[in-house]
């Protein structure tokens, strides 16, 4: 399973993600798959963040177009991660 920083759950609510499905008791790895910010979001066994269609065009994660980029270690660069996937959606467009 894939390593996520302590402060994780800080992170995902200081830019507006949340959890999305299922959650297990409260533990960390509910915060594996978000939904904010008008896309899902999730962290796969290979410690990419990936970023998902828009909730109109979601299906599941086989048929999205995802853009992922490594896992963040310290909350400037999570900023700067959410910043730049949600920039390259705009770019594709």
């Amino acid at each position: 399973m894939t390593s996520i920083p302590k402060q994780w759950e800080n992170w995902c609510r200081d830019q507006r993600l949340k959890v999305h499905g299922k959650r297990y008791r409260k533990k960390r790895y509910d915060w594996l798959y978000l939904k904010g910010r008008g896309h899902y979001w999730r962290v796969n066994c290979y410690g990419m963040l990936q970023r998902g269609d828009t909730y109109a065009d979601f299906d599941r994660w086989a048929l999205c177009e995802v853009a992922e980029l490594p896992m963040p270690s310290t909350r400037s660069q999570f900023r700067e991660a959410v910043r730049v996937l949600l920039n390259a959606k705009r770019n594709c467009q």
